[in-house]
């Protein structure tokens, strides 16, 4: 059982107030001793007393086999999803924002992924698709004097949006010296609501070593790349990154 109590200003100066009470009932499966396979397998759903929409279901499992005196692990795992936006997506009330809707639908999101993991190499690919994506966006209004007015407001995809990630990483070591690198490749099928950069590359090598025995110290430098993209903005207005607004945007 779970209690909400939210407070905020009023046009007249006063309060308003909303308080949510949720019931959530679940089961979890899993199998986590054993070499060879494990599994986990995990469902929920919630309910505020008139509406029974909201569930999730986790899933993953990992085999490992032995090769070539290591271990060869294949994992899969996996997630629905129906849920509805956060409660910040239906209310806000600032001096610079201000939005009441509870007309928004639930996000549905399913995924699916692998993962082939040997020695110090990791390999993940993974589909995501989503439904009535709820997402923060800037806005600009441009005045006489060619200023530019900032402001922030949520808004909802009506379109399917598509995730495809592989990403790729390795982890290098000899005595003290440590390599650690990881490749991304990732794409969006709607840029302008969900943005994301198409290549990623972050390396970082270091030495790792004990000063008299006792005291671990970690010395290196690392690197960090993406491809250009319409990043996020950040918006101070509630303090979290938000859609860039069309007219305005420029690649990060």
């Amino acid at each position: 059982y779970e209690f909400q109590k939210f407070t905020m200003p009023s046009l007249d100066g006063g309060t308003d107030k909303w308080s949510r009470h949720f019931l959530s009932i679940g089961a979890r499966l899993s199998k986590r001793q054993g070499h060879y396979f494990h599994y986990d397998l995990s469902g929920e759903t919630r309910t505020d007393g008139s509406n029974f929409g909201e569930f999730f279901v986790h899933a993953n499992a990992d085999l490992n086999l032995a090769l070539w005196k290591d271990t060869l692990r294949l994992g899969l795992f996996g997630h629905i999803r129906n849920e509805q936006p956060a409660f910040y997506y239906e209310h806000y009330h600032g001096r610079n924002a201000w939005w009441d809707n509870e007309d928004y639908k639930k996000i549905f999101s399913t995924s699916i992924g692998a993962e082939l993991k040997f020695k110090d190499t990791k390999l993940t690919v993974a589909v995501e698709d989503l439904q009535n994506y709820a997402y923060f966006a800037e806005t600009t209004n441009v005045t006489t004097d060619n200023l530019i007015l900032y402001g922030v407001g949520v808004r909802q995809s009506n379109k399917n949006l598509q995730v495809i990630s592989a990403q790729l990483k390795h982890k290098f070591h000899y005595g003290i010296f440590n390599w650690d690198t990881e490749l991304t490749y990732q794409t969006s099928s709607d840029q302008d609501v969900l943005p994301l950069p198409k290549f990623n590359v972050y390396s970082n090598f270091y030495i790792d070593f004990r000063i008299a025995k006792v005291l671990q110290t970690k010395l290196g430098v690392d690197v960090r790349y993406f491809t250009k993209y319409y990043g996020l903005a950040y918006s101070p207005i509630i303090g979290q990154y938000a859609v860039q607004d069309e007219a305005t945007r420029i690649k990060v």
